[in-house]
C-alpha cells in the first residue's frame, strides 16, 4: 500500500497489487514523500502589458500554495534502470497595482484588469538514463481564471518530455542543463481581447533550452546564487495563429538563503525579450515583441513528511 492525494487534496490509502512496469525499489523504502508549500512573491515589472510601445510599469503581488508527492522508486529491469513517479498540485493568485513605488507605476483601479488565478495539476516520472542524464515524462492540466468574476479564461492539457543533466564542476559549482518539449492543447475563452497578455489562442508546440549555474556561497550550501538563461520557441498550430512562431529569451539571477529547513527568502532579477516571425507581427502588432525587467523578492515556506 501507499498513500496518495487525490485532485481535491484528500489523503487516502490505495492498495496496489502489482506495479505496472516493475517492482518497488526496497532499498529506498516504500513510503511516499509528501511536501506542502506556500509562498509570497512581489516584484516590480517595467512592462507589465508586454508590448513594444506605451510600456506600463506596475508592481505585482502573488500568493501560492502547493502539494507534492514523490512515490517510491520503481525498478525497470528490462532497461536496467529505475524511475521515480511524482505528483504536483499548485494554486496561485496574482494581484497587480496593489502598491506604487513611483508615480509612473500603474494604479490598482487600472491594473487589476490583469489579476488572475492559475491552477496546475501534474503527473510525471523521472527516469535515470545513460551518462547521468535524466529523462522526465509528464502530463499536466493548466487553468487560468478571472477570480473576480468566476470565469475560466484558459485551460490546457500539456504532455511534456525533458532531458536534463547536472555537471559537478571543480570549483564546487553545479551546472544544470535541460532541454524540454511540450505540446499545449489549449482553449481560450475571453469576453474581450487583450493583445499581448492573452495572445496564446490555439494549440502550440514549445521547445525550450535552459542552463543554470548553481553557486554555493557558504560551506553548508544554505546560501545559493544561481544565474540562468533560457530560450523558448513556440509554434502555433490552430485557428488564425497557424504559422506564427514566437521566441522568448530570459536571463536572470537569484540569490537565496535557507534560513530554516522550512523557510527560504530569495531575491531575483529577470530580463526577458520576445520577438516573433512575420505572421506574428501581422497579427499582434505592438504585442509581437517586447522587453521587460522583473525584480523582486520571494518568501517560501515548506514542510515535508
Amino acid at each position: 500500500m501507499w498513500q496518495v492525494i487525490d485532485p481535491v487534496g484528500v489523503q487516502q490509502v490505495v492498495e496496489v497489487e502489482k506495479p505496472p512496469s516493475g517492482k518497488l525499489y526496497d532499498e529506498e523504502g516504500n513510503t511516499v514523500e509528501w511536501s506542502l508549500s506556500t509562498g509570497f512573491r512581489t516584484y516590480h515589472s517595467t512592462n507589465v502589458t508586454r508590448v513594444s510601445d506605451a510600456e506600463q510599469r506596475a508592481n505585482v503581488m502573488e500568493f501560492n500554495i502547493g502539494a507534492n508527492a514523490v512515490f517510491p522508486k520503481i525498478k525497470l529491469d528490462i532497461f536496467n534502470t529505475e524511475m521515480t513517479p511524482r505528483m504536483s498540485l499548485l494554486g496561485l493568485r496574482s494581484y497587480f497595482g496593489r502598491y506604487r513605488l513611483r508615480s509612473a507605476d500603474w494604479r490598482q483601479n487600472d491594473a487589476q484588469i490583469l489579476d488572475y488565478e492559475f491552477r496546475l495539476a501534474s503527473l510525471s516520472t523521472d527516469i535515470e538514463a545513460l551518462g547521468g542524464v535524466q529523462l522526465s515524462l509528464g502530463i499536466e492540466y493548466d487553468e487560468l481564471l478571472n477570480f473576480r468574476e468566476g470565469n475560466r479564461l484558459y485551460h490546457a492539457l500539456v504532455p511534456s518530455v525533458a532531458l536534463s543533466k547536472i555537471l559537478a564542476l571543480d570549483s564546487g559549482q553545479s551546472l544544470l542543463l535541460e532541454a524540454q518539449g511540450k505540446y499545449v492543447s489549449s482553449h481560450t475563452n475571453l469576453p474581450y481581447e487583450i493583445p499581448g497578455v492573452f495572445d496564446d489562442d490555439g494549440d502550440n508546440q514549445q521547445l525550450a533550452l535552459n542552463a543554470s549555474l548553481i553557486q554555493p556561497i557558504d560551506k553548508e550550501g544554505k546560501m545559493l546564487v544561481v544565474p540562468s538563461i533560457s530560450i523558448v520557441r513556440t509554434g502555433y498550430l490552430n485557428n488564425l495563429m497557424t504559422g506564427r512562431t514566437d521566441y522568448l529569451f530570459v536571463s536572470g539571477v537569484s540569490a537565496s538563503y535557507q534560513a530554516k529547513p522550512w523557510f527560504t527568502p530569495q531575491l531575483f532579477v529577470n530580463h526577458s525579450k520576445k520577438w516573433t516571425n512575420q505572421k506574428g507581427k501581422d497579427i499582434l502588432g505592438a504585442a509581437s515583441k517586447f522587453k521587460n525587467l522583473d525584480a523582486g523578492i520571494i518568501l517560501s515556506l515548506s514542510h515535508s513528511f
